[in-house]
């Protein structure tokens, strides 16, 4: 049986990590705001980096929630999984669709 209450401190710590990641990535973006504008892959990658880094936060706080049965927990980290695979699978298709039809085998 799933016991949250042991996973308590380590889900804690991911939730912290996890924010602090998002938080610098969120300052370097602001701060290279040129090269989004100018480019839209790296914004795409960008957005996904963020919601790469969202994934354990998500699941984090998904712990965290007291007195919550093992099942519920169970259904709602599937359901995230399911919503941030398809967000992911939608930018990744947003991104590669920029490059279709370009020859990128001269890049070094």
């Amino acid at each position: 049986m799933f016991d949250a209450d042991k996973w308590a401190i380590f889900a804690a710590a991911v939730v912290g990590a996890a924010a602090a990641l998002m938080g610098l990535l969120v300052v370097a973006v602001s701060a290279r705001r040129d090269i989004l504008a100018s480019r839209r892959a790296a914004a795409t990658r960008g957005a996904q980096s963020l919601l790469l880094l969202t994934i354990p936060f998500v699941a984090g706080v998904l712990v965290l929630v007291p007195d919550q049965p093992g099942r519920l927990l169970g259904v709602e980290l599937l359901l995230a999984a399911v919503v941030f695979g398809i967000a992911l699978v939608l930018l990744n298709r947003h991104g590669v669709s920029r490059y279709v039809g370009l020859d990128l085998s001269n890049q070094g």
